[in-house]
């Protein structure tokens, strides 16, 4: 009887340590499934990292873009108005000196004052 008990306690120390090294490896596998999973996470923040950047790029293009052709249009505009006046101008001091008395003074004066106002 005692040596059955003394083979049962061994048999159920074997069992136990069995049972503690089964134990040991799926703590050890939950670990390295746990560390891909990190790692996975990882990458993908990484790559969502990168694509914001890369879109943020594009925006900053598209906006710098729309802001460049907004002020070449205002360019052209403000040059078309340039020259609308300038014609006036012309045309005003034009008539002026038309209906003057052709002076060399008062036509020096004329150009003078064109002069100025552009």
């Amino acid at each position: 009887m005692r040596r059955s008990r003394h083979v049962a306690a061994e048999r159920g120390q074997q069992d136990l340590a069995k049972a503690e090294s089964k134990v040991d490896e799926l703590v050890a596998e939950a670990r390295a499934q746990a560390a891909d999973i990190l790692d996975q996470a990882r990458s993908r923040a990484n790559e969502i990292i990168a694509e914001g950047k890369d879109e943020g790029v594009r925006e900053r293009d598209r906006q710098l873009t729309a802001a460049q052709a907004e002020i070449e249009q205002e360019t052209n505009r403000a040059r078309e108005e340039l020259r609308d006046q300038v014609a006036e101008l012309a045309l005003a001091t034009a008539s002026k000196i038309l209906s003057r008395e052709i002076d060399a003074g008062v036509h020096k004066d004329l150009i003078g004052d064109l002069a100025k106002q552009i």
